[in-house]
């Protein structure tokens, strides 16, 4: 994460003093982090590994990591001389979160909610933090995963990732939880098979969306909100065109703000 923090380990070989055979001292042991003009003293190591504390860095960047058996050394000290530091390409990736979307999803849950960051590895624990809890995650690239939010109160919660269960990215991206929407009645409740231009669908929780659709049948349809009557209206034209008639006596699917799983669909 780029808040730092986060401890890891550097594994190698022949961290020993040359001359004795021995483990170097610790204050002798130091890392950097590109080039970090403040070098870090290891907690713990061995001959072949090394525990670091990593400092804070710029979310989606990657840095070098250096290491030194003679951090001591005043020649070794700003960059004096070179060659203090190894050079073995080894890569350090503070993960960083742009975007999710859907922005918003029923505060019951089971949203499949896909995060678009940069440094997504796919590791044993790749997670979700929804606020405070944390759900499992699903890499799909370098730049995107997935994951299923939990169930909430109704607000808003910072989405964070990891990608070992424990140190978690800090952009403060928000995830919203609305009020499940239910439908309680439809006008017109029935109409010609042949043509529909709009229905009106009333219940409770259909306020404060970001992305209407009505699902008639098989069709989706774009809709919007009426703050007025407090209802949602579905733009049925399309589903009259031939090639998406409605079945006579079709049951009626309505789906209402970001688009979440199916399952909360309210059925008329």
């Amino acid at each position: 994460p780029s808040a730092g923090g986060h401890s890891t380990t550097i594994h190698g070989e022949g961290f020993i003093d040359e001359t004795t055979g021995l483990l170097l001292p610790t204050l002798n042991r130091k890392v950097r982090f590109g080039h970090d003009p403040n070098p870090r003293v290891p907690s713990d190591g061995t001959t072949s590994m090394l525990s670091i504390v990593t400092p804070p860095g710029t979310p989606g960047t990657q840095v070098p990591v250096e290491v030194t058996f003679i951090g001591n050394d005043p020649q070794c000290q700003n960059d004096a001389v070179a060659g203090c530091y190894t050079s073995d390409e080894v890569i350090y990736s503070y993960i960083g979160v742009h975007s999710v979307h859907p922005i918003s999803g029923p505060s019951s849950g089971d949203t499949n909610v896909t995060v678009i960051g940069v440094n997504f590895g796919d590791c044993e624990a790749v997670s979700c933090r929804f606020g405070t809890v944390v759900v499992p995650a699903h890499i799909i690239s370098s730049t995107s995963l997935w994951c299923v939010s939990p169930a909430a109160d109704i607000g808003s919660s910072v989405l964070e990732v990891s990608m070992n269960g424990v140190d978690f990215s800090s952009d403060g991206v928000q995830f919203v939880h609305f009020a499940v929407p239910t439908v309680g009645a439809i006008l017109p409740s029935q109409g010609s098979q042949y043509s529909c231009n709009t229905v009106v669908a009333f219940g409770l929780n259909l306020h404060g969306g970001t992305d209407y659709k009505c699902r008639l049948g098989d069709t989706i349809v774009s809709a919007s909100y009426d703050s007025v009557s407090a209802s949602v209206e579905c733009d049925c034209s399309m589903s009259a065109a031939p090639a998406n008639r409605l079945k006579p006596c079709q049951r009626w699917h309505l789906q209402f703000a970001s688009p979440y799983r199916p399952r909360h669909r309210t059925s008329i």
